[in-house]
C-alpha cells in the first residue's frame, strides 16, 4: 500500500449485513475493508427506494483482484449451500 493508493469498491451490499459480513471475510484474509453506507440518516432507507444498493465494501486497489477472487469464491460456496 502506498501513502497515496485509491480505495476501490469490490462489492455492492444490498444490507448492512450483506456489507458487514463481506468486509469481515476479507479482514480474515489479511485484506483491508471499509463500508461506506449510502443510506441518509434519519430517511430510514429512502434511499434504498431509489437505489436497492445500501452500501459498498471498499479495498485498497493493489488488494483489488484478491479481494474480487475471495468475494466471488465467498458468494459462489454460500449459493451452492442454499
Amino acid at each position: 500500500m502506498k501513502d497515496d493508493e485509491r480505495l476501490a469498491v469490490v462489492y455492492k451490499a444490498e444490507t448492512e449485513m450483506d456489507a458487514i459480513t463481506i468486509s469481515a471475510l476479507l479482514e480474515q484474509n489479511d485484506i483491508k475493508a471499509a463500508v461506506r453506507s449510502r443510506q441518509i440518516p434519519m430517511y430510514d432507507g429512502i434511499a434504498k427506494i431509489f437505489d436497492p444498493v445500501w452500501g459498498e465494501v471498499l479495498v485498497f486497489e493493489s488488494d483489488l483482484e484478491e479481494a474480487r477472487q475471495l468475494v466471488a469464491d465467498y458468494l459462489r460456496a454460500w449459493e451452492e449451500e442454499r
